[in-house]
């Protein structure tokens, strides 16, 4: 079951003051993408996908073919 950010709060800090943390909006707006691609059930799409991307090749600069790393 997902639970709600409200019922199972994350706290980010950071050790770098020199980087700056997530934006909370952003974060907000990529949990709620989240949530509805998995409601929806193209999460699995987006699986089978990435798993194809990995069984791509590409051709290096001597027009060799190779596998994406």
């Amino acid at each position: 079951m997902l639970r709600s950010c409200r019922d199972n709060p994350i706290t980010l800090t950071s050790q770098h003051p020199s980087l700056p943390l997530p934006n909370r909006t952003f974060l907000a707006i990529h949990a709620a993408c989240c949530r509805i691609a998995n409601l929806s059930g193209a999460t699995e799409y987006i699986d089978e996908s990435l798993e194809k991307m990995d069984d791509i090749g590409v051709l290096t600069k001597g027009n060799l073919s190779t596998q994406v790393p």
